[in-house]
């Protein structure tokens, strides 16, 4: 149902962290910056709290829209939406962000760039919040490129390490593909429909008329434009997200601050792909676009479990965890719709948020290490380890935690609908119970392995936000489900749990960690041993150490094509420019024949200057004897006698 003005209190959300960015900027403390952008995001989340439990209450999504300009007589509306989709994220992204901020504000205290870290840091809340509240798809572009820029400015925030600059440039370049698609599929969507607004009254894109509109006219391959369209918007989503083939920029993300990687990986930017999918899902429905998602997803969630196996970084392995459980979002929103993805998503964001917080706390208790081979003794870290092991557990699914609440879901709905891809992801998680356990055998038991000394316990303001987080990771599934999160999310139905779903559901989790601790019990690891399972795989386990060499692939061909037509075109450049110095020089030179020959030595000496010349002479020449002097007269008057005498005398003779 179309809102009123009375929703225009949506607007305080995204401009509370903006109002705090500027700020932010304009103070030269660092303490006071932090202090600031944190008040910013505390203030944002009591609107997004009461957007949160007014959501429930609705039978439709309420929207408050305006006209942002008109153009030859067509009005372009922007405009903000409140329904059960908009109002989880905006309290999710709030309240996990003011964890993290207040996280960041004892991490970055020692960082000379300090108050220029928060101000990116709420700029990014801003674009995110904007992100889902939007009610426009361009509108939602818009806060989309925000987030990408805000997300380059904070991943190279050391840019001082050459490895941190270029995984910004990575991330923004990789992730502007998968732009075009999504601004392709704007334009095609606005030159259908003449909308852009998603709810309307009845004339928004993903409603009445419009979308019919989009579901009957063909579009390519076969499909209706609605299903183009919406491949379109899962192409910027693939960036985005992470998905393949445009996942290599968000394992190296992890380049910049922890808190940033926290932020990207759990509650935000990667966040902001699943939740297009799940936004225009009607765009999707009946199409083959959403095999494509599922399958993709299936796909991705696979391979970067497999990588993760093969990883040393602490923070790497999880940015290919949170690669593979993005697949499985899209697997969830595909096979069992917006409340299976988003629920995944939102226990994701909790999990995994404290997963990259805790190795932040592991990593400054090792005096700055993320080399897992060089870390072993850190459960003397008591409260760090406690509060990880927590996420650890959730991630690996394990029985009564939200990651095994929300997985469960996505099984269940795959094992219905599409067989193959719930066996896929039930080996998914398997795997993510063994590189899950595999870090932790290598970080927390035994003797450090590390040069920097023992590991020391972080200060208790960044191991408190850890302990609202581990309760979260824990217990929130458990409340999502009885509390109703299906029907909250619209009236979604739980798929049926049969046997063999709660069985493998169980099996893969806690086999997979079963099976980890077999591998490696008893076994030598750490420091320069070769890793257990490399002699297990063989050559498999250096291919999953190098992350199936998609970053060699693409620098083999598309890197390489690039550099390629680079250098063609810097060779037609230099050929062009040749061609132009010959045309100036030979301009140049039939100018100065012109000049020197032409000009100067056949007109101005022979012709016009020449003539000119001649006559001013013979004028001279002529007037030489009026000088006005009466002895000249008189000598020209007796020189004409003279010579008047002489032709009379020779005349007479």
């Amino acid at each position: 149902m179309e809102g009123s003005d009375s929703l225009s209190w949506l607007v305080w959300i995204p401009l509370l962290p903006l109002i705090a960015c500027v700020f932010a900027l304009l103070c030269r403390s660092g303490v006071a910056a932090s202090l600031i952008c944190i008040a910013g995001m505390a203030a944002a989340m009591v609107p997004a709290l009461r957007a949160f439990n007014l959501s429930g209450e609705l039978d439709a999504p309420m929207t408050f829209n305006f006209t942002w300009m008109t153009i030859a007589g067509k009005s372009i509306d922007f405009g903000f939406i409140l329904d059960p989709l908009s109002g989880s994220m905006v309290a999710m992204v709030t309240f996990v962000g003011f964890l993290i901020f207040l996280y960041a504000a004892k991490y970055m205290e020692d960082d000379l760039r300090r108050g220029r870290f928060f101000a990116y840091l709420s700029l990014f809340a801003t674009g995110m919040l904007g992100l889902v509240l939007s009610n426009s798809l361009l509108l939602l572009f818009m806060f989309w490129e925000i987030v990408g820029v805000a997300s380059y400015l904070l991943i190279s925030f050391w840019f001082h390490k050459p490895s941190a600059a270029a995984a910004g440039k990575k991330a923004f370049i990789t992730t502007r593909i998968g732009d075009l698609g999504f601004l392709i599929a704007i334009l095609w969507a606005f030159q259908s429909t003449g909308a852009l607004l998603f709810y309307s009254n009845g004339e928004g894109l993903l409603e009445g008329a419009a979308l019919e509109t989009l579901q009957a006219e063909s579009g390519f391959w076969g499909l209706t434009a609605a299903g183009v369209i919406a491949l379109l918007l899962f192409v910027g989503a693939i960036g985005k997200s992470g998905q393949l083939p445009l996942h290599v920029w968000l394992p190296d993300a992890m380049e910049g601050p922890t808190p940033v990687s926290a932020l990207i990986h759990a509650a935000t930017m990667v966040a902001a792909g699943v939740f297009l999918v799940a936004r225009t899902l009607p765009l999707f429905d009946g199409s083959p676009a959403l095999d494509v998602v599922a399958w993709v997803g299936a796909a991705t969630a696979l391979f970067a479990a497999f990588a993760a196996l093969g990883q040393y970084d602490l923070k790497r392995i999880l940015a290919f965890s949170t690669v593979s459980q993005l697949g499985l979002m899209m697997v969830g929103i595909a096979v069992g719709g917006v409340a299976v993805g988003m629920f995944h998503l939102h226990s994701h964001a909790f999990f995994k948020a404290l997963l990259f917080l805790g190795a932040g706390s592991i990593i400054h208790g090792c005096g700055d290490e993320q080399d897992i081979r060089k870390m072993g003794g850190v459960a003397r870290m008591k409260l760090t380890t406690l509060v990880y092991l927590c996420g650890a557990v959730s991630l690996c699914a394990v029985p009564y935690t939200s990651g095994f609440f929300s997985k469960d879901e996505i099984l269940a709905a795959a094992y219905h609908d599409r067989p193959g891809i719930f066996w896929t992801c039930a080996v998914v998680s398997l795997l993510t119970a063994m590189y899950v356990t595999r870090q932790c055998l290598y970080v927390f038991p035994g003797k450090h392995r590390g040069s920097g000394g023992e590991p020391h316990e972080s200060p208790v303001q960044m191991t408190a936000p850890l302990f609202v987080l581990a309760a979260f990771a824990l217990a929130f599934g458990y409340f999502a489900v009885d509390r109703g999160v299906f029907e909250y999310f619209g009236g979604y139905h739980a798929a049926e749990h049969p046997l063999i779903v709660v069985e493998v559901a169980w099996a893969v989790s806690l086999g997979g960690i079963a099976l980890c601790c077999l591998i490696y019990a008893g076994k030598p690891y750490g420091g320069e041993i070769a890793d257990p399972l490399s002699g297990i795989l063989g050559k498999a386990y250096r291919v999953m150490e190098n992350k199936f060499y998609f970053d060699e692939i693409y620098a083999a061909t598309v890197c390489l094509l690039w550099q390629i037509t680079a250098l063609v075109v810097a060779i037609l450049d230099a050929i062009l420019a040749m061609f132009r110095e010959l045309i100036v020089f030979a301009a140049q030179a039939i100018s100065y024949i012109f000049h020197h020959f032409g000009d100067r030595a056949l007109i101005d000496n022979w012709v016009f200057d020449g003539t000119c010349d001649s006559l001013k002479e013979s004028g001279e020449l002529a007037t030489s004897p009026q000088g006005g002097f009466l002895s000249s007269y008189l000598r020209w008057v007796a020189l004409g006698a003279v010579i008047f005498g002489a032709f009379a005398i020779g005349g007479c003779s």
